[in-house]
């Protein structure tokens, strides 16, 4: 019985089914699915399984990233010797998630014989994909085979522990026996430095919880942000920085040239060689080796309207993420649009789930003061929000958008001059932004009511009304708790300035009444949406006691 396993850890996005074990819904696959999913929402487009490495393919160009599997002296020899460690690291937007992607399907197509695949893309920028809880899960879908042994011993294991629920200790050891199975497994991980919450069965310290992960994963390729705090406590054996990459971001930016020629749409273009060259050779020297800051250059060129005008502005392009940021940020206050897009902005940061382009539209009618909803506010289609928001979104194929990358969200979240610095303001004003859209549709609703019909028809016309009846109470209650744990600090009785959990918070009399008020505050809501018939059909709508 074959025990080496291959691990490669990256930066990144969530899980991705990349194995061959996955069978479609009706099977014993959708039972163990949502055993070890059980608050999945169907809803939330980003969380499908192939989601991220779908996205990260999409970005991929030819030819790139094959100087990593073409290495002979450290990726070769990783792949084929056992208990090999090999830790990649570059600075950030450099590719490493679609490096990453570069690497599933490379193994995909190259491997022979009993192996087994999974992978993981982590992704600071969306909660549910931070956590090793759910990295464990992933790989245990993953990885146990169909109707087989391990899946059927899975399932027994959730029956013995139900209700209590199982701990991730002990999917843990079940992801250990899958990994000392049967042939050789491959496991790709992007963004581990991205992890963010700890194991639900225990208080470890995260670098602890990922030390003992990547113990049981035994070989790894790591690639993370070249940021210095990226490698925690966890000792690895050998190191391979992402350095010279100028082949790779001249082949993309020389890709996106051509689709600039394609798409048409400037009276500049198609671009002569001379004029293609020239604009190639000009981003490709202010890129400083990001594929993330090249991307962001030709969105700047892209909106000059003559070829002078573009011409000129590559003397003046910027060469770093943040100078470009504040570009944009200067260009929407000229435009006058500045309370618009820090709602917008707050959403995106902060929303529970990714929107789609038609949710995100329903926002621009809220003012930025008062959270109430203006229909006359309302642009004619979504090409607002993404002419408004520029390089800090991008937008799917099936309009779901989505903060371009993690430099994006760590700019708007440390520049205090845009205000989205405090979270506890913008989980408040999101939860007061939902009761208005509710109290919005329902006004409509009275004013209309011959042409809307039935409350099932008005759900299903107003885009942002899944959203805000599932999730209004996760901002106020998650609003409530930063306060609290805030208060407690700051409580002089308190001699240490740690911040205090949840659970040591509502000890003090003050702030268990505090969270009473929450709790009937929301529970008065409830009877209200119950009393206009909309909250019958809403699977998420939790207690209040499960989220505090």
């Amino acid at each position: 019985m074959s025990k080496n396993t291959y691990h490669i850890t990256a930066s990144g996005n969530s899980f991705v089914n990349i194995g061959h074990t996955y069978q479609s819904e009706g099977t014993t696959r959708e039972k163990l699915f949502h055993l070890l999913f059980p608050h999945y929402r169907s809803s939330s487009e980003s969380l499908q399984l192939d989601w991220d490495h779908n996205q990260a393919r999409q970005r991929h160009v030819e030819k790139t990233g094959e100087w990593l599997l073409q290495d002979t002296k450290r990726f070769k020899p990783w792949l084929e010797e056992p208990d090999s460690f090999l830790w990649l690291h570059g600075i950030a937007g450099c590719g490493k998630t679609v490096l990453s992607s570069t690497i599933i399907d490379y193994l995909q197509k190259s491997l022979k014989g009993n192996n087994h695949i999974a992978g993981y893309y982590f992704n600071a920028r969306e909660p549910e994909k931070r956590n090793v809880s759910r990295l464990i899960r992933s790989l245990l879908f993953q990885l146990c085979p169909a109707g087989g042994t391990s899946s059927l011993e899975l399932e027994q294991l959730f029956e013995e522990n139900a209700p209590r629920g199982i701990s991730d200790d002990q999917l843990l050891d079940v992801l250990k026996k899958l990994i000392e199975g049967e042939g050789q497994t491959y496991i790709i991980i992007d963004a581990l430095d991205e992890c963010d919450a700890s194991f639900e069965s225990s208080k470890k310290a995260e670098d602890e919880k990922l030390a003992e992960f990547i113990q049981v994963l035994k070989r790894i390729v790591h690639i993370v942000e070249d940021n210095g705090t990226s490698r925690r406590n966890i000792n690895l054996q050998a190191e391979y920085a992402i350095r010279d990459i100028s082949d790779d971001i001249e082949r993309f930016i020389d890709f996106e040239l051509k689709r600039w020629n394609i798409r048409g749409g400037r009276r500049w273009l198609p671009l002569s060689a001379s004029d293609h060259q020239l604009v190639a050779s000009s981003v490709k020297t202010r890129a400083n080796g990001m594929f993330r800051l090249s991307a962001c250059l030709l969105d700047l060129l892209w909106v000059k309207e003559e070829l002078t005008e573009l011409k000129e502005a590559l003397d003046g392009l910027p060469s770093k993420l943040s100078e470009v940021y504040d570009r944009i940020f200067q260009d929407i206050k000229g435009q006058g649009q500045i309370k618009t897009a820090r709602v917008l902005l707050q959403w995106l940061l902060h929303s529970e789930r990714p929107l789609n382009l038609e949710e995100l539209t329903e926002l621009t009618m809220v003012d930025a003061q008062t959270a109430a909803f203006f229909a006359k506010k309302r642009p004619e289609d979504g090409s607002y929000v993404s002419l408004t928001l520029s390089s800090f979104i991008v937008i799917s194929e099936n309009y779901l958008v989505q903060l371009a990358h993690q430099t994006v969200k760590e700019y708007l979240l440390n520049n205090a001059e845009y205000g989205l610095t405090h979270a506890t303001d913008s989980q408040a004003f999101i939860a007061r932004c939902c009761l208005s859209y509710m109290q919005f549709c329902t006004q409509r609703s009275l004013e209309s009511q011959s042409s809307l019909g039935s409350s099932q028809h008005l759900l299903g016309n107003r885009a942002l009304l899944e959203y805000v009846f599932n999730n209004w109470y996760r901002h106020a209650v998650q609003a409530w708790r930063d306060v609290a744990e805030t208060l407690v600090t700051e409580n002089p009785e308190h001699s240490s300035a740690r911040a205090i959990p949840l659970e040591e918070a509502t000890q003090d009399s003050e702030l268990r009444d505090s969270a009473q008020s929450v709790e009937n505050w929301v529970a008065s809501v409830k009877l209200w949406l119950e009393q206009i018939g909309c909250t019958d059909r809403l699977s998420y709508h939790d207690t209040i006691m499960s989220q505090s």
